[in-house]
């Protein structure tokens, strides 16, 4: 009877603890889920931003973070694409700008050359078709501005301040590229001291020191010659 009893309590107890865990599971779901259309600004996108640190966390494990991180450079051009005419547009290009050089960094760890050439060209169609639609969206503000047309709760100085944002944007866009396709072909990366020196001087060879047996030979010379020297001296 009493073992009755007992088990009897553990499972009311066991009952309400599923209850609640399944409760806050899909509540939890619920929240993840509405915050995925959040962006920068949004109460929900610190959720949104930490949910994929955990995902990343899941697909590095896998050896499949670089994937993921593509997807994710072309989330923040998506976000970036609804605030373009916002107040917020210079943060999230910024966003933008720190997961462009997180995703150069990931293809730039992975060891099977011919991977990392594969994911290589995808970035840089990915980062070239952005940097293309960044341009676009460069010259409507200048043509509103030229038509001193407001953008959407901007001012012109604000929107200036896009532009010039979309240009650093596009900066790094092409620093990325420029890196990785070094990288990939394994070309050597260029000097930039030496290119300067080249520049300054282009035809002046390095100087060598002089080998031991250049120094023998000069020494003997020269004591040969103030022999020569000496007895020309006596003679006279």
């Amino acid at each position: 009877m009493f073992g009755s009893i007992f088990f009897d309590k553990f499972k009311r107890i066991f009952s309400t603890a599923a209850w609640v865990v399944s409760f806050f599971s899909i509540v939890l779901a619920g929240v993840v889920a509405i915050s995925q259309n959040s962006v920068p600004g949004d109460f929900a996108y610190q959720i949104k931003t930490g949910f994929e640190k955990v995902v990343l966390y899941a697909y590095k494990i896998a050896h499949k973070d670089t994937d993921y991180q593509i997807n994710l450079t072309e989330l923040r051009f998506d976000e970036s694409k609804k605030l373009i005419k916002s107040d917020r547009a210079v943060d999230s290009l910024n966003n933008l700008n720190l997961q462009i050089l997180d995703t150069e960094n990931s293809i730039k760890k992975i060891n099977d050359q011919a991977s990392k050439t594969t994911y290589t060209n995808l970035y840089i169609s990915t980062l070239k078709d952005i940097n293309n639609q960044l341009e676009a969206q460069k010259s409507i503000n200048v043509s509103l501005q030229t038509d001193n047309t407001l953008l959407q709760n901007t001012t012109p100085s604000q929107s200036e301040v896009i532009n010039n944002q979309i240009n650093q944007t596009q900066e790094q866009i092409q620093e990325t590229i420029t890196t990785l396709a070094q990288d990939s072909s394994g070309a050597p990366q260029p000097n930039p001291t030496s290119s300067i020196e080249q520049q300054i001087n282009p035809t002046q060879a390095p100087s060598a020191e002089p080998s031991e047996k250049e120094k023998h030979d000069k020494d003997k010379n020269e004591k040969e010659k103030d022999k020569t020297n000496n007895g020309n001296n006596n003679h006279q």
